[in-house]
């Protein structure tokens, strides 16, 4: 059980670092749990959906709401003009592989980890 949840934390916490790529503004709700605020409508939810928990999001399942991340993710790396925005290539790689084998899992992985180097290398958080 604990394997479990371990994993849908895993899960939730890389979700929650998409979604903040993505733009959401962490919003802390006393007796709901965490939500995002977004400036659009969320792809992929209700029309007006601006507003999400963050169990909701399915970067995780969605190849839909995926690829919307990295179209963003490798636009914004590759427009940077920091030095290392040549060197996230075996994580792209890792993204195309899970493609190619049809496991969003793998992709969604190599889109957290992009995320967390681009944070670290880039952005400087």
């Amino acid at each position: 059980m604990k394997n479990k949840s371990s994993n849908l934390e895993i899960k939730l916490n890389g979700n929650k670092k998409i979604a903040e790529f993505m733009g959401g503004k962490y919003i802390s709700h006393k007796f709901d749990g965490a939500y995002y605020k977004f400036e659009h409508p969320v792809k992929n939810k209700l029309p007006d959906n601006r507003i999400v928990c963050v169990p909701d999001f399915n970067y995780h399942t969605s190849w839909d709401s995926l690829m919307e991340v990295w179209f963003k993710l490798s636009d914004t790396i590759r427009s940077s003009k920091s030095p290392f925005a040549s060197s996230y290539g075996a994580h792209e790689q890792s993204f195309f592989a899970g493609i190619h084998e049809h496991e969003i899992s793998i992709s969604w992985q190599a889109i957290v980890e992009i995320i967390d180097w681009y944070n670290k290398n880039v952005t400087n958080k």
